[in-house]
């Protein structure tokens, strides 16, 4: 009997030391010498409320390039830390299309981070330090007017087993401004063969 008490009492220490809504990480990382690392049990959805909200917002016309700078949640680690960009998702929020996912792949002197028919989302580099990436987003000629939302996650360099911070871009298309386009200039096509 006591072997169950002493068993239970365990996994209730070890769930309120690994929950991402308690303080157990904190608790250890401030009054004890091991400091678990809290990429590993905090997420993006789960921040504590006194956090800041990491999302941006990006309005973009068809064949327009903005530039964006990104301040992503890295959950407690220092900002000093090199992390690199693992992830881009999007999420429609008008339209019933499921999530679209990217890895980073490098093209020429840029990274690309994430490619559909409408977007192009790329930076000079995947890796980066100091919690801060710009990020140059381009909508293409023929995009149709649409909210989404894009998902970007990050990993601390080096790091295989699902370490992660992230930072949000809220992304509205609108349509064209005809009036502004000069006579018998084409729209950019669309990034797609």
């Amino acid at each position: 009997m006591r072997r169950v008490v002493l068993a239970l009492a365990l996994i209730a220490f070890g769930a309120w030391l690994t929950s991402p809504k308690g303080n157990g990480v904190q608790g250890m990382c401030t009054h004890t010498p091991f400091c678990l690392d809290p990429l590993v049990y905090l997420r993006n959805a789960e921040r504590q409320p006194w956090q800041q909200d990491y999302s941006t917002a990006l309005n973009l016309r068809p064949g327009e390039t903005r530039e964006v700078t990104l301040v992503f949640d890295l959950n407690g680690v220092p900002a000093d830390t090199p992390v690199k960009v693992v992830q881009v998702s999007r999420r429609w929020l008008n339209r019933s299309i499921g999530e679209l996912f990217a890895r980073p792949q490098g093209l020429g002197h840029e990274t690309v981070f994430y490619r559909d028919p409408d977007l192009m989302v790329h930076a000079r580099r995947p890796f980066f330090q100091g919690g801060q990436l710009t990020l140059k987003v381009t909508a293409a000629g023929d995009a149709r007017p649409s909210l989404s939302v894009l998902d970007l996650t990050v990993q601390k360099q080096g790091t295989r087993w699902g370490s992660t911070g992230q930072a949000t871009l809220r992304l509205w298309l609108h349509p064209p401004r005809e009036r502004n386009r000069p006579p018998g200039l084409p729209l950019p096509v669309s990034f797609t063969p």
